[in-house]
């Protein structure tokens, strides 16, 4: 039942993503496991197909990760999840105008989705790799906006302002973000990218930085 493990590989994926996971890499790999499964049971199903893309990058292999998510893009161009996982897959690839395109396909096709804020999160940050800092700290405050947003709302914001240098600004959203993760780092941020393209992230990994996130 392949919609079955991409479900628990995506639950593994979320607890890596948004901070749940105690053991990061034992999380990735245990979401790798499921997904890549799912997506050997049934390798026409594009959600899994974008979940075992999500994992792939995860664990470093960023162009399998592109590779898998563009997959599952052709298997069900309507499915917003494909574009999303598409559009990460790009951002920590260093394909920053490319990954922006993928997921403004992903909002066009699902404009009240129940993961609007993880869209727009990722919208955010992309925008600040590409150096459109008050952009992306218009995506941020949008995505705080939403239902359930986690602490990335807060620390997009927090980048974009210090690379504006709103840096008292960018410090509150960062006390913010604290207040929804506490241990929030940025060893736990470098860990989850550290596959990916370092010309590309610096500027987001520097904003960060600035804005007192340690």
């Amino acid at each position: 039942f392949a919609s079955a493990h991409a479900a628990l590989g995506y639950a593994h994926y979320v607890g890596c993503m948004w901070g749940f996971a105690t053991d990061l890499p034992a999380a990735a790999r245990t979401a790798l496991a499921s997904a890549s499964h799912a997506a050997a049971l049934d390798g026409r199903d594009a959600f899994a197909r974008s979940v075992n893309a999500r994992a792939l990058m995860l664990v470093g292999n960023v162009q399998a990760a592109i590779a898998e998510a563009t997959a599952a893009v052709e298997l069900n161009v309507n499915l917003a999840a494909a574009h999303y996982a598409l559009g990460f897959a790009l951002a920590v690839g260093g394909r920053g105008d490319d990954a922006l395109a993928a997921v403004d396909r992903a909002i066009r096709l699902s404009p009240y989705d129940p993961l609007m804020h993880a869209f727009l999160t990722l919208r955010s940050a992309i925008l600040i790799v590409l150096g459109r800092h008050e952009d992306g700290l218009a995506t941020a405050l949008d995505a705080q906006r939403q239902p359930s947003c986690t602490a990335w709302g807060w620390l997009q914001a927090a980048a974009a302002l210090a690379n504006l240098g709103r840096l008292e600004e960018a410090r509150a959203s960062v006390a913010r973000a604290r207040e929804m993760k506490p241990d929030a780092s940025m060893g736990w941020v470098r860990a989850l990218f550290a596959s990916g393209d370092r010309n590309s992230l610096k500027r987001f990994l520097d904003g960060l930085e600035r804005a007192g996130l340690e």
